[in-house]
């Protein structure tokens, strides 16, 4: 059918018109970037040159004048986009409050599928100090899922991609880890591993003071607890803080 009698047809059927638009074709790369609905838009002398679904983008970070964002693997696929890399250089005259990388940063994360918040989590947990990959994140329980909040990079980490769990004590007997394998530590293995820049981290590392308590209560119901996990953890829940997190990441990770 010829673009023509296309136009007629939707016209007449459904009341829409079929606009034609340029494509750039110069092989710049550098341009403007702009959101169109859910979409990053990369245009050359303001003609679009390429498109990407935004919930394709599992990361994005910023760091001085670039923005990396990062993208969901595809197993099917043997040759894949797993990372693309904006130069965005600060505007004459701009504070230092925050960047222009850092502002498209969270442009991107407010329609990146990392997390879907259209539902309470169980449980947050704040301030989590991170040995592996350093840092502090606040991280999110979900049924299905752990979402990862940083000052500069966030993840999603589905339940089915943590393969083991481990509880070990440091050797100065203080402190309690979540690590690697390199020390005595506490270890959460996660197959595909998440990525900050060229960087993959397999196990994520958290340190726990020993005797820090803390006091937790989950956003479920008696009857949740009861059919759905089984009576195995308890709507509020005292005690030493590493022990409360094991407890919550082996019941909702399905760690046995």
């Amino acid at each position: 059918m010829s673009l023509g009698k296309m136009k007629t047809s939707i016209a007449t059927k459904w009341k829409e018109e079929i606009k034609t638009m340029d494509t750039a074709i110069k092989g710049w790369n550098y341009g403007e970037t702009e959101i169109v609905g859910k979409n990053l838009q990369f245009k050359v002398n303001g003609v679009p040159a390429f498109e990407i679904p935004l919930s394709n983008v599992s990361n994005c970070s910023s760091n001085k004048n670039e923005a990396i964002i990062e993208f969901h693997g595809n197993d099917d696929c043997s040759v894949g986009l797993v990372e693309m890399r904006f130069h965005i250089p600060q505007p004459d005259g701009a504070g230092d409050e925050e960047t222009a990388s850092e502002l498209f940063r969270q442009n991107i994360m407010q329609f990146a599928d990392v997390e879907m918040e259209t539902e309470l989590p169980i449980v947050l947990l704040t301030g989590m100090p991170c040995q592996t990959p350093r840092g502090r994140y606040d991280i999110k329980v979900f049924p299905t899922f752990l979402s990862f909040h940083g000052k500069s990079y966030d993840y999603k980490i589905l339940n089915k991609s943590v393969t083991r769990l481990f509880l070990l004590p440091h050797k100065d007997n203080r402190r309690m880890y979540f690590v690697d394998n390199r020390r005595m530590y506490f270890v959460m293995h996660i197959n595909p591993p998440i990525r900050q820049g060229q960087t993959r981290y397999s196990y994520i590392v958290f340190e726990f003071v020993k005797d820090e308590k803390a006091e937790i209560e989950l956003n479920l119901t008696e009857e949740q607890l009861k059919t759905q996990y089984k009576n195995r953890i308890e709507k509020n829940l005292v005690g030493y803080l590493y022990e409360i997190v094991v407890k919550l990441f082996r019941v909702f990770v399905g760690i046995k």
